[in-house]
């Protein structure tokens, strides 16, 4: 009797390559656990880091601006809220991937936040 394989794949038991979903965990994993990313500020919002994947810029006039940076394998969300002095929060605007955070600036600069 010849020798048996343990397992011999068949198109039923086959399974994809894991290669494909791999190198997006990677990212996600090295973003996760590496430093933080970047963003400019638009000219005279100074933010201060309060927290990892958290910024805030204060206002006198307009109130708060919290910048929150949240990791998602399918492109990461950045979040712009707002906090006015009527203790109201709202998602000011939001930004995906590396260019998330100019984009999210970009909308609030252009609506009635300015």
């Amino acid at each position: 009797m010849p020798a048996r394989a343990l397992h011999t794949p068949t198109p039923r038991t086959r399974r994809t390559s894991r290669s494909s979903r791999r190198p997006p965990y990677l990212a996600y994993i090295e973003r996760r656990f590496g430093p933080e990313p970047e963003f400019t500020a638009p000219d005279g919002m100074d933010f201060k880091r309060i927290q990892r994947g958290m910024w805030l810029h204060i206002d006198a006039r307009r109130g708060a601006l919290r910048l929150t940076w949240s990791l998602a394998l399918d492109g990461d969300m950045w979040l712009l809220w707002e906090e006015r002095s009527t203790n109201a929060v709202r998602i000011a605007d939001r930004g995906r991937g590396e260019s998330g955070p100019k984009e999210a600036f970009a909308e609030y600069l252009t609506s009635d936040g300015q």
